[in-house]
């Protein structure tokens, strides 16, 4: 038996659908606790399955059985969650200036905190030596054109400087979705080769950390560990490379309203259709919070090919294999036929 327990926060609903399990009749459903649903079953012994989140009450509106398959709507009250609410920053935005400001602790006029590699924990950036500033946004640079009053026609010439935001000194350091941006690094070193790839590698067990951008330094956040006091106690905080992919989606949803994308994964096209946002779900047991509820399949690179959907590139082979993990290991039992394709269906936790 295996099941999935959905919130819809616009709705305050739980969706519960269980699969592979013998429901002759259901004779009760009822809110244990706060985080669980006891339903009976007439001449079985009750099932109890977790929700994503704790709710004050919660009401049955429907109840339906199909062979080994059980759904259940219910209409709940959810609990504030301040854990929750306080991790919120564990997304896209995670390490910004503001979540470094709330989570690291104060020394002085500085908060306190290390970059590290996440390999060896040789120490890369201390934060007493430097200053700490966001990047706009993503994609700023592209919106660039339009930051003055009177666009050039097409080819038309301009004497407007759109270079990249870099740091302005040795001191600086810009912090960006997925990098970090400094000038120079004397624990890093520069590895060049004949064509156009810089690297930047740890100099002491020599794990690439980043890559020469725009002739400054970019650090790749799921190459580094941040180590920080809260408390009385000392802490490490790694950043998942999801959160990349997560981001990208995000971010093109909220610019562009495009909610289809393609992406290389290995030997496989991956197509993408984001059904959803901030959809909390429990799969067999698992929490994920704040989901992108997403219809996909796959293809073998170079087969057929499928208008409408946004050819998406993710450079960095992490984020392409914990994307693909993600999808595979979330993705339910239930498919989705929509014309010739039968898409699965899967979620992407936006706080990890």
């Amino acid at each position: 038996m295996t099941y999935l327990v959905e919130y819809l926060p616009r709705l305050n609903r739980l969706s519960i659908e269980i699969v592979d399990g013998a429901f002759h009749a259901v004779t009760g459903v009822k809110l244990e606790g706060d985080q669980f649903i006891t339903i009976s079953i007439r001449a079985k012994d009750s099932i109890k399955i977790r929700c994503p989140l704790a709710v004050k009450s919660a009401t049955p509106t429907s109840v339906k059985t199909s062979g080994s398959n059980l759904q259940i709507s219910l209409e709940v009250d959810p609990q504030i969650d301040t854990e929750s609410a306080n991790n919120v920053g564990d997304g896209p935005d995670k390490w910004s200036c503001g979540w470094l400001k709330s989570h690291t602790s104060k020394l002085g006029s500085k908060n306190e905190f290390q970059f590290r590699c996440s390999n060896c924990q040789l120490e890369l950036i201390d934060s007493l030596d430097f200053i700490f500033k966001d990047m706009p946004g993503d994609y700023w640079y592209e919106l660039m054109e339009f930051w003055h009053c009177h666009k050039p026609e097409n080819n038309q010439p301009t004497d407007k400087d759109y270079g990249i935001l870099k740091p302005k000194n040795n001191n600086t350091i810009i912090i960006g979705s997925f990098y970090l941006l400094q000038t120079i690094n004397k624990s890093l070193q520069l590895l060049e080769s004949d064509g156009d790839e810089a690297l930047y590698v740890c100099k002491a067990c020599r794990q690439v950390i980043g890559d020469k951008f725009q002739n400054v330094i970019r650090l790749l956040k799921w190459k580094l560990d941040l180590k920080f006091t809260a408390g009385s106690g000392t802490l490490i905080s790694i950043y998942n490379p999801l959160l990349y992919a997560v981001n990208l989606f995000t971010t093109k949803m909220q610019s562009s309203a495009i909610r289809k994308f393609a992406i290389e994964v290995d030997a496989k096209s991956v197509y993408l259709w984001i059904l959803n946002t901030d959809v909390d779900v429990t799969i067999d047991g698992r929490d994920f919070r704040k989901c992108l509820k997403v219809l996909w399949f796959s293809i073998a690179k170079g087969g057929e090919s499928y208008g409408g959907y946004e050819q998406m590139e993710i450079p960095y082979k992490e984020v392409r294999d914990k994307l693909s993990s993600a999808l595979q290991e979330n993705t339910i039992h239930s498919n989705v036929e929509i014309g010739s394709i039968k898409y699965l269906v899967s979620y992407l936790p936006t706080l990890v």
